[in-house]
């Protein structure tokens, strides 16, 4: 992971997970929670169990497991818009199994999450400037809108070209479908490369476009070409569900080098050709029906 750009140092604050726990490594499983009929995505209201009993059980049913799908927790519309930031699923219960990757908000909009290979970032604006914990996940961090999966394999395909926008969405769908994943229905990816441009924010416990007199969110811009990761989830028609309306992809990114790693919600990003795009390997599992329900 090519990190090696440290752009931030003056403005970052490292911090350390209150009750971090290591993650859990093991063979690969899939512990689905229940699902809403209309749409076949978990419930947002899922009561949750003690967070033990909810890791150990998903780890003794890995012989029944279902495959790996996406599940949604909250909607775009209705956290940022109508203000429903309460918590909705604990961080462990996601990184407590295995391959786990997730983007997302803090409840309360305290923050920005995101989870890859199971190593949880955390970004929090403070006092003008970003706080980011990792990699470990705190046992006290809840998210109130999260897009998840659980990957067991990753194939690495090079991008020769480039891109932004909706030329890079569909650059990703395209190459999705050639290696058998049917990019109608949300499924995880990861662009590992260099960025000609990059813009990003950290929300401050308010979306600025549903309420511009709300707390201003932490925000950056590349001026020069910075190499990181960009950690996402495609999926059409999902607009003010997984995605912000008139777009077909939620994408943070993760920059600088081990010791001041920056995350944040992608606004706007330019990809140099040359990058690589990771997706799940369907042979190794991975499908993009929607999980089974908890029994």
């Amino acid at each position: 992971m090519p990190l090696g750009v440290n752009l931030l140092k003056p403005e970052i604050r490292r911090g350390t997970p209150r009750g971090s726990s290591a993650f859990v490594d093991a063979t690969t499983l899939f512990f689905a929670p229940p699902v809403e009929p209309a749409t076949g995505y978990p419930r947002a209201d899922m009561p949750h169990r003690n967070r033990t009993f909810f890791c150990a059980t998903a780890l003794m049913l890995c012989g029944c497991a279902s495959p790996p799908s996406v599940q949604q927790y909250g909607a775009m519309r209705e956290v940022l818009r109508e203000g429903r930031t309460q918590p909705r699923i604990a961080l462990q219960d996601v990184t407590c199994q295995p391959g786990a990757i997730a983007v997302g908000a803090l409840a309360g909009l305290g923050g920005e999450i995101t989870i890859v290979n199971g190593k949880t970032w955390v970004a929090r604006s403070n006092g003008g400037g970003v706080e980011v914990t990792g990699p470990t996940t705190s046992l006290d961090d809840q998210a109130t809108l999260l897009t998840t999966s659980h990957v067991a394999s990753w194939i690495d395909v090079p991008l020769p070209n480039g891109g932004e926008g909706r030329r890079l969405e569909d650059m990703v769908a395209e190459v999705a479908l050639k290696h058998g994943i049917d990019a109608t229905k949300p499924f995880p990816f990861i662009i590992d490369g260099r960025f000609i441009e990059l813009d990003i924010h950290v929300i401050a416990g308010s979306c600025p476009i549903a309420n511009p007199n709300g707390e201003p969110p932490w925000r950056y811009a590349a001026t020069a070409p910075v190499a990181g990761l960009l950690v996402g989830f495609h999926a059409l028609n999902q607009n003010g569900v997984m995605t912000h309306h008139g777009s077909n992809v939620h994408v943070h990114a993760i920059i600088g080098d081990q010791d001041d790693i920056v995350t944040g919600h992608v606004d706007h990003v330019i990809v140099e050709p040359g990058a690589v795009l990771r997706l799940p390997s369907v042979a190794a599992g991975f499908t993009t029906d929607p999980g089974l329900a908890d029994p």
